[in-house]
């Protein structure tokens, strides 16, 4: 494929070496595993992208909140609910102790409740 034709040529032209360049960190390096048709077409997206990069625009890999509500795109989330942890068992026996003495009627912590 490609590789070959790099590999037959010497190639004097620093725009060709860093088209190779480029294309070859697009496959990570593994240019002699894979076919034509995607050695071709991950060249012509990474010459696409870094055009993109250059000209000043966002990554177009990445799509963010913030651009999709820009975009018109009507977003609903879903409530995020905390589930509840569990307390430890002396914060239990503490909360059963203040309970009970809310049902005895006593007060929950006032110094005259705690000292008779």
């Amino acid at each position: 494929g490609l590789g070959l034709v790099g590999w037959s040529f010497q190639f004097a032209d620093m725009c060709s070496e860093r088209l190779l360049a480029q294309i070859r960190r697009a496959l990570n390096g593994k240019m002699k595993h894979n076919e034509v048709e995607r050695i071709c077409s991950t060249g012509l997206l990474t010459q696409v992208l870094s055009e993109h990069a250059r000209l000043g625009r966002p990554d177009p890999r990445i799509t963010t909140r913030a651009s999709l509500l820009e975009q018109g795109v009507p977003l609903r989330a879903a409530p995020k609910i905390k589930p509840k942890r569990q307390c430890g068992t002396f914060i239990q026996f503490k909360q059963g102790c203040d309970k009970a003495r809310k049902e005895a009627g006593d007060e929950t912590y006032s110094r005259a409740g705690y000292m008779r």
